[in-house]
């Protein structure tokens, strides 16, 4: 099961930000690159 580490409110991504650039400049991978390297977890 998944633990957070750190105390105080989770934040969450929603591809749908996403949706304007989703098929036009970015893929999927893109995508999941960018909220990996803003510190996305699991």
């Amino acid at each position: 099961m998944y633990t957070y580490d750190r105390k105080g409110p989770k934040r969450g991504i929603a591809f749908y930000s996403y949706s304007a650039e989703f098929g036009l400049t970015k893929t999927l991978e893109d995508c999941f690159e960018d909220t990996h390297d803003m510190g996305a977890r699991d």
